[in-house]
């Protein structure tokens, strides 16, 4: 069978070369180019399935023409794996969009690098399989690339990817909170990988609250009529705001026997209503994910070992 193809574009040359022998040892044909012209080759080359792009580096110009190269390929396009020693800013991320994306910040484990661009290829190639059945979605295979080795921010950052990969949805975020706060903290958000700390008015999100005080799933099908917003709708009208959720999902999660937070899922009015079905696999997946943190967590979670790439 032939190795996935996989570009990146990076002006640091040696690094490069880095990339492409940890890449070919773990199975992947990897090319290297400094610039977006020599990526434009590597393209015409021939099918590519993964871009490892320093959008950093190869400079703010450099944006439009790789989310250019990305559109002319294949649908779906290639999968886009940022790397940079800091994060692009929030209007790089709305030009590269499209298709799934990812950021990881150098320097960075070759575990970890791997465990990426496996997520990455997956998120791919269940793209050109088309909808995967929902008996072929388990939460084993949903949580399978999150691994030891990774800060707190990662691991939340990962755990979102997984949970809406699995469950085909464009918003999931996970909020810390205990029942009783008015504030949370969102630490990871997947239609925004640039959150990873901030704060939210628990008052103006009731399917929060009534999760985080109950224990119980709180299950929205349609937030336009639900009577759980009704008091929220009046406020978000008198504030002029739009509010394009269609349903939602909230379903708090405890850590050490304490609850901790919430995983908070929603679709758009352009997608399908979350029904009863996901509402079973979602806690499925949570109950993955909450065993994962946990052993992470016991496993010392913060402490990263191996030698930096």
């Amino acid at each position: 069978m032939t190795p996935p193809r996989l570009v990146i574009l990076d002006p640091d040359l040696a690094l490069g070369r880095t990339l492409i022998r940890v890449l070919r040892e773990h199975g992947y044909d990897a090319v290297a180019v400094p610039d977006v012209t020599e990526l434009a080759g590597a393209l015409a080359d021939g099918p590519v399935e993964l871009l490892l792009v320093d959008i950093v580096a190869a400079g703010a110009e450099a944006v439009a023409d790789v989310a250019r190269l990305r559109a002319a390929e294949a649908s779906p396009a290639p999968g886009l794996l940022l790397l940079s020693s800091r994060p692009p800013d929030a209007d790089m991320y709305r030009a590269l969009e499209a298709g799934p994306q990812d950021f990881i910040a150098k320097p960075f484990r070759v575990h970890e690098l791997v465990a990426r661009v496996k997520a990455q290829l997956r998120a791919r190639h269940d793209a050109m399989d088309g909808q995967v059945e929902r008996a072929a979605r388990t939460p084993a295979n949903v949580m399978a690339d999150v691994t030891t080795g990774l800060t707190a921010g990662e691991i939340f950052q990962l755990l979102v990817r997984r949970v809406a990969q699995g469950l085909r949805i464009p918003r999931c975020s996970i909020i810390l909170a205990k029942p009783g706060d008015e504030r949370g903290t969102v630490v990871a958000a997947y239609e925004d990988p640039l959150i990873q700390s901030l704060p939210v008015d628990l008052t103006r999100y009731p399917e929060l609250r009534r999760a985080l005080d109950t224990g119980e799933v709180v299950h929205v099908e349609d937030v336009a009529t639900d009577p759980l917003y009704h008091a929220i709708r009046d406020s978000w009208r008198a504030d002029g705001l739009p509010v394009p959720l269609r349903s939602a999902i909230a379903i708090r999660f405890e850590l050490r026997g304490e609850p901790a937070g919430v995983f908070f899922l929603r679709t758009t009015t352009a997608d399908a209503p979350l029904d009863q079905h996901d509402v079973g696999f979602a806690r499925e997946i949570v109950d993955a994910a909450v065993r994962t943190l946990e052993r992470i967590a016991e496993a010392g979670a913060g402490e990263r070992t191996g030698p930096p790439v």
